[in-house]
């Protein structure tokens, strides 16, 4: 079951590196506030992710 982890926070990295990406183009936009929220999205899910790869990548 370790390669179910793996790849589950190789996904969610991916998602949240696209969120981040979308978040910066509502900047484009001058959309402040979805943007704002979506990068602190985009952080927390990226903080998950690595929480996931930990133990694969080691640190």
């Amino acid at each position: 079951m370790r390669w179910l982890r793996e790849l589950s926070g190789a996904m969610l990295a991916v998602m949240a590196f696209s969120v981040m990406a979308y978040a910066t183009l509502l900047l484009g936009r001058h959309d402040w506030l979805e943007a704002a929220l979506l990068g602190f999205v985009g952080l927390t899910s990226l903080g998950a992710a690595t929480e996931l790869l930990r133990p694969s990548v080691g640190e």
